[in-house]
């Protein structure tokens, strides 16, 4: 099984156009979205009530408050971290795996390597 993490941050079109047909089609994959303090279009709301996908979020008024800055890879790791498989597609929200990528991805066995996945997304 594949976790495919990504960040989120106010990106309501592309998370509603792209990303949630990609969750509904691909039942077996875990979508782990990472939300990056998204206040304006709240992650939390916009995501499909599926047991493939979950998010993550941190109390952003606190960071804000204590004038902690983080990082995208740093919330991407926080979603690896979080992961329930061992095999990992870290990828932008921009992104889009396409048909060919999931695929792929469905054939790779634990803790298998994906040699190569150039030219297998979409991005916009």
């Amino acid at each position: 099984m594949v976790t495919i993490v990504t960040t989120y941050k106010n990106q309501r079109k592309i998370l509603e156009h792209y990303w949630c047909p990609l969750i509904h089609k691909h039942g077996d994959v875990e979508f782990l979205i990472v939300d990056h303090d998204s206040r304006i279009e709240p992650l939390k709301r916009l995501l499909p009530q599926k047991k493939n996908v979950m998010y993550l979020s941190l109390n952003w008024e606190i960071a804000h408050a204590k004038n902690i800055n983080i990082t995208d890879i740093e919330l991407r790791a926080m979603g690896v971290n979080a992961s329930s498989h061992n095999t990992v597609l870290i990828t932008d929200i921009k992104c889009i795996p396409t048909y060919e990528s999931m695929v792929h991805l469905d054939k790779l066995e634990d803790n298998q390597m994906a040699q190569e996945l150039d030219g297998l997304d979409t991005t916009i």
